[in-house]
Parts: C-alpha cells; sequence; structure tokens
C-alpha cells in the first residue's frame, strides 16, 4: 500500500464540534422557558470535548474577546 500524501487532502472539510454541557430537564421545564431564561450546565470545569468527524478529538476551553467566542485546544489525542 502507497501512503497518502498530505498534499491531497488538504482541500477535505472535516465537522469540528465542541460540547459546552448538557442538562436534563422534564418536559414542563421545557414548557415552562421564557426568553431570557438561564439554564445550568453540568459542566463544572470549564473543560470542553472537541470531536472531529465524531471522534475524540481533544479537549479545551472557552475563551471570549471582542464580542467572539472561542476555543482553546488544551490536549490533542494522538
Amino acid at each position: 500500500m502507497s501512503e497518502i500524501n498530505p498534499k491531497a487532502l488538504r482541500g477535505v472539510t472535516m465537522k469540528m464540534e465542541f460540547e459546552t454541557g448538557r442538562c436534563i430537564k422534564t418536559i414542563e421545564d421545557v414548557l415552562s422557558l421564557e426568553k431570557g431564561a438561564s439554564i445550568t450546565l453540568d459542566n463544572k470545569a470549564g473543560v470542553i470535548p472537541i470531536t472531529l468527524n465524531r471522534s475524540p478529538f481533544g479537549k479545551g476551553v472557552i475563551l471570549r474577546k471582542d464580542g467572539f467566542m472561542y476555543v482553546q485546544i488544551t490536549e490533542r489525542n494522538r
């Protein structure tokens, strides 16, 4: 088998996802939500999992600057 040339893959797109947290709510809770409501998430550490095409990629932390949200990678799976 021949090796894959990394240059040949440069234009391939991949889906990255960043999970900020989860919560469990009853239907009653969801139906009573109004504009401006706050929801507590289970992620107390602030470290978020990162996936690449639904496969674990690493972990990161959320940063904010000039009205934008960024993710700084703190760990990367090899």
